[in-house]
């Protein structure tokens, strides 16, 4: 694209040189006699500086045209690669959703904690207009809760066995910003850490 450009300025550059060229030998035809405005030259002169600025016009018109559907084509790329990652992202938050979900509701904590970690590393803040992930997301900070409540009931080994995801859902829980969020899991975190100094 760029060499593109580069040759069409080549061309413009070179087809303007040539216009000044041609309108010098004009006006030297034209006016190195006696002025005569009956003299063929005159009016071939006057034609031929119109054809130059017409000729100059189509080629400005030309870039002028290159450069805007360049980019707007660029900017719908950009804003359909945009969205293309957000539908991707919402599909991975509700699919691990679900799983979490699903782990969850025959007992297997551990499995449910993953799940539902990392259904909210794929979360993202524009995802709150959409209904159905607004709707995931509570349920999942419901779940979240509830497994607290249960890990405050049971030993907490399966906490200090996701150590590392609590960390990234730390992180992730500041990324969202949601401040429950971001309590629940400083709560998780420091459970992990007391589980693992005992």
């Amino acid at each position: 694209m760029k060499k593109d450009r580069d040759n069409t300025r080549v061309i413009a550059i070179i087809a303007i040189i040539v216009s000044f060229v041609s309108i010098a030998f004009s006006a030297f035809a034209a006016f190195g006699k006696d002025w005569d405005i009956d003299n063929p030259s005159f009016p071939l002169g006057v034609l031929t500086l119109l054809v130059t600025i017409l000729i100059g016009w189509q080629i400005v018109q030309y870039m002028y045209q290159k450069e805007t559907v360049r980019t707007i084509i660029e900017t719908e790329m950009k804003k359909a690669r945009k969205e293309t990652l957000f539908h991707k992202n919402n599909t991975l938050f509700i699919t691990l959703g679900q799983l979490g979900l699903a782990l969850y509701n025959v007992g297997d904590i551990p499995g449910a904690l993953q799940a539902y970690f990392n259904a909210l590393a794929n979360w993202e803040n524009e995802m709150f207009a959409d209904e159905s992930s607004k709707e995931g997301y509570k349920i999942i900070v419901s779940h979240l809760k509830t497994i607290e409540d249960l890990l405050d009931k049971s030993d907490g080994n399966v906490v200090v066995d996701n150590i590392s995801s609590i960390y990234a859902f730390l992180e992730t829980s500041v990324r969202i910003g949601d401040q429950d969020l971001i309590n629940l899991a400083k709560r998780f975190v420091k459970k992990s850490e007391n589980q693992k100094s005992e």
